[in-house]
């Protein structure tokens, strides 16, 4: 439980500096960005099926890209 809660603080930390140095959107907090992108990269495994019905998003390649560009999105 500590080594994940110092792994993720860790991640957290880098978000933050990168903010500082205006190379990534202060928009949110590092440590809500970075939940915000672990829950996207999550999202087609603990989306609803329904859900992912009507987007019909066959595919891992393009699904990985709807993520990349959300991600970049957020922190730009």
């Amino acid at each position: 439980h500590a080594y994940a809660v110092e792994s993720t603080q860790s991640k957290a930390d880098a978000i933050a500096k990168a903010q500082a140095q205006g190379r990534v959107s202060s928009r949110f907090d590092a440590r809500v960005l970075l939940g915000l992108i672990i829950h996207l990269a999550a999202f087609w495994a603990t989306s609803n099926p329904d859900v992912l019905a009507v987007m019909n998003t066959p595919g891992a390649k393009p699904r990985r890209q709807i993520i990349h560009d959300a991600v970049a999105t957020l922190v730009a």
